[in-house]
């Protein structure tokens, strides 16, 4: 799905969690079978089983066990528009990434160390 199908999708005229129109009213469907019967539109997917646009994602493990360098290396791949996990590349897309732990040098340091390694960097729109 190009980029603009995907603004018009997630148009100013949805609620604020960006729901689709028609998807709006199943939110508040009496029943599954509404749901299983409504025409739903396919979403922007932006990596394969990972990350799908309009929805949230959640990284949960243990302190330690790579969560940040999983989401920066996801962020990375996303902005490049190259394969991450195997998956097709996708479209390089703008990437607003949100660190509350790590210092600027280590964010830096960070994902220098993954452009390198996934041989791409983005461009300057991304």
């Amino acid at each position: 799905m190009n980029d603009q199908k995907h603004i018009q999708q997630f148009s100013q005229n949805s609620e604020s969690t960006n729901t689709p129109n028609p998807l709006r009213k199943l939110r508040k469907a009496e029943s599954v079978l509404n749901i299983v019967q409504a025409e739903i539109p396919q979403p922007c997917i932006i990596v394969p089983a990972i990350l799908t646009a309009g929805e949230a994602t959640l990284l949960a493990a243990g302190a330690g066990s790579g969560k940040t360098y999983i989401s920066q290396y996801i962020a990375a791949c996303v902005a490049a528009g190259t394969t991450s996990f195997g998956n097709e590349p996708c479209e390089a897309k703008k990437v607003f990434y949100i660190d509350a732990e790590l210092g600027l040098h280590q964010i830096q340091a960070r994902f220098g160390n993954i452009f390198n390694a996934i041989g791409a960097e983005p461009g300057g729109q991304f």
